[in-house]
């Protein structure tokens, strides 16, 4: 079972990868600029998260 969910997620993997990336990018964005964020960044950020 295990081998099976690996090999799933091994494949699907590279179809999610931009996408996962840019949520991080938007949190590490966030996370920058705390304390500075307009309101549309912050919802932006909060629906990534």
């Amino acid at each position: 079972m295990g081998d099976t969910l690996g090999s799933a997620i091994g494949e699907l993997w590279p179809l999610w990868r931009p996408q996962e990336l840019e949520r991080i990018a938007v949190l590490e964005r966030a996370v920058r600029r705390l304390g500075e964020l307009t309101e549309a960044d912050r919802r932006e950020a909060q629906e990534e998260a």
